[in-house]
């Protein structure tokens, strides 16, 4: 299990690495920005708090905000 949250950390860096660029010109690259970077702080505050479930709550809601945000942006 950790292996794979280490892949999607490091998959979602480099993804969102790729998309700051594209996204100054074109808004739907931002938008699928954010839903790459709600991934992101759900799985890097899965983790960090293993231990703790209040804090992998908060990082988890943190993230689907983020993604919910993304995609309203990006459907409307």
């Amino acid at each position: 299990m950790k292996n794979i949250s280490k892949w999607i950390h490091y998959i979602t860096i480099l993804f969102a690495v790729l998309l700051i660029i594209p996204s100054g010109f074109n808004p739907v690259y931002s938008h699928l920005f954010s839903i790459i970077l709600g991934v992101h702080v759900i799985n890097s505050g899965h983790i960090t708090y293993k231990l703790n479930k209040n804090s992998m709550l908060f990082s988890t809601s943190g993230g689907l905000i983020i993604i919910g945000i993304g995609l309203f942006k990006l459907i409307w």
